[in-house]
């Protein structure tokens, strides 16, 4: 099943008008993507986001609260929907080039296959969550040596999920 046809991208939001549309935005119309964003419940200002969000994309409201915020994403759309949610604030996916620790930004077609992966691995392990999030929170990592290739803070968080599963309960 293609991701581009069966896949519901959201991008959960709460006081981030200002910056979604050069974050998340930029990074999935580079990608040839739209997206559905969900604001919070107590984040009605609307305006603010249909003028700096990008053509194609919808706006969805959600409940209050972060954690409200995103458990209500599920329930936006009919059961059975395989949802890939992208923070407000993810400005690129890199991927290891393989050579000297140099990275690069993941392609459309690459993002539509790492997506793919990931519903398949939910469906053959009757699994709940898919997910790319080495850190949920930047600072977490802030402070910390530098490892790898040099990165010492990871920000961002993409996910996927399928709604109304019953195994999610």
């Amino acid at each position: 099943m293609d991701v581009t046809q069966s896949v519901k991208i959201v991008v959960p939001s709460h006081g981030r008008a200002d910056q979604i549309g050069n974050r998340t935005g930029r990074l999935l119309a580079r990608l040839g993507l739209t997206a559905t964003v969900v604001i919070s419940e107590a984040d009605l200002r609307l305006h603010e986001y249909t003028a700096t969000l990008p053509a194609g994309w919808d706006i969805a409201i959600g409940a209050p609260g972060l954690a409200g915020n995103r458990n209500a994403i599920g329930s936006l759309f009919p059961d059975g929907t395989r949802i890939l949610s992208i923070d407000d604030d993810v400005n690129d996916i890199v991927v290891s080039t393989g050579v000297d620790g140099r990275l690069r930004s993941l392609g459309g077609g690459e993002f539509i296959e790492m997506a793919e992966r990931g519903f398949n691995m939910l469906e053959r392990y009757h699994g709940a969550v898919w997910g790319l999030n080495p850190s949920a929170d930047r600072r977490f990592l802030a402070n910390a040596p530098a490892f790898t290739v040099g990165i010492s803070a990871i920000e961002g968080c993409l996910y996927g999920f399928i709604s109304g599963r019953a195994d999610m309960t």
